[in-house]
């Protein structure tokens, strides 16, 4: 794993840091993504649930993750955290990407001008709400092919932990985006 961390970055930083961590990798690997994923987080529990689903998932439907963790009431600052992963699949090599923003003050209101450079742009954009109902006047949800709402205080009665709830959910979008005739990798579906 490769990583790199910046506070009170631009998001230009961000996606170089994205370039270098790809470039300065001994493995060399194709990017063979499947989805966009961004992870809108009250807090780091809830980022942490989704960066252990996504890592479970991660070489069997490798993509871009990004994970927001929004402080709408704070001083304006942007901080990243930027990591790089790679698994075998079939004797090949994948690599998937996961960058974590955490972002306060008015910029808040307009996450999607922080996502849309971030995007890979041939694949659809999936924005999960991890713990919030979003106002459907969000620009996020207005960017989006696809939300995902999940609300994880509420008990789900299925005996499942937070982490097992979490991969379900994203097992449960990637099945959806395999019908949807999105691209998949081999061995994915």
């Amino acid at each position: 794993m490769a990583s790199w961390s910046g506070q009170g970055v631009t998001i230009g930083q961000v996606d170089e840091a994205l370039l270098d961590l790809r470039r300065g990798e001994q493995r060399a690997a194709t990017r063979v993504s499947t989805i966009n994923l961004v992870v809108v987080a009250e807090d780091d529990a809830d980022a942490q649930r989704a960066r252990a689903a996504m890592r479970r998932l991660g070489g069997r439907n490798p993509g871009r993750t990004v994970i927001l963790i929004p402080d709408r009431h704070g001083p304006p600052n942007v901080d990243a955290h930027v990591r790089l992963y790679h698994a075998t699949v079939d004797a090949r090599p994948v690599w998937w990407e996961e960058v974590q923003i955490m972002v306060a003050g008015p910029v808040c209101e307009h996450l999607d001008s922080l996502v849309e450079p971030l995007t890979l742009g041939d694949l659809p954009v999936t924005v999960w709400f991890a713990s919030s109902i979003p106002d459907p006047a969000e620009p996020l949800v207005g960017a989006a092919d696809m939300v995902v709402v999940e609300s994880p205080t509420e008990p789900s009665g299925n005996g499942r932990s937070g982490d097992e709830l979490a991969v379900a959910v994203m097992s449960g979008l990637l099945a959806l985006a395999q019908r949807r005739h999105w691209p998949t990798w081999p061995g994915s579906g």
